[in-house]
């Protein structure tokens, strides 16, 4: 019995320590300076405005940004690559559903229904054209 207490008591020193360390990381990786995300930007402007200062300031940055955002959608490149992505992610939910019910080549089962739903002429047309766009 006492030793099951002092294994119990390690194993839980070692899972503080563990956290202790990612903690630690986390720290590091939050100090690392860099430009702010989008979201924090918002908050902090929405923060701003619920203090009453800076209103005009909060508006016209939420217009740059609305217009830096409608810049890049206006790019047929950007567009295409987020086309691609979306239905990236869209073969790799249904090769992941796939894949559970035991279907066999999931990923090109997937990649075929995908390529028939957006108007490709084949599986390997959409997976060139997605290798195209990444």
């Amino acid at each position: 019995m006492k030793k099951t207490r002092q294994r119990a008591g390690i194993d839980r020193g070692i899972r503080l320590i563990m956290l202790a360390k990612w903690r630690q990381a986390f720290e590091r990786l939050r100090a690392v300076p860099g430009p702010p995300s989008a979201f924090k930007q918002l908050r902090e402007l929405t923060e701003r405005m619920h203090a009453g200062t800076d209103i005009e300031e909060a508006q016209q940055h939420l217009q740059k940004m609305a217009l830096e955002q409608a810049a890049a959608l206006a790019n047929p490149r950007e567009q295409s690559k987020r086309r691609a992505a979306a239905i990236k992610r869209e073969i790799d939910a249904r090769a992941a559903k796939l894949k559970r019910c035991g279907v066999s080549n999931p990923v090109e089962q997937a990649r075929a229904e995908a390529a028939k739903r957006h108007g490709y002429a084949s599986e390997q047309a959409l997976k060139k054209w997605l290798r195209r766009n990444r």
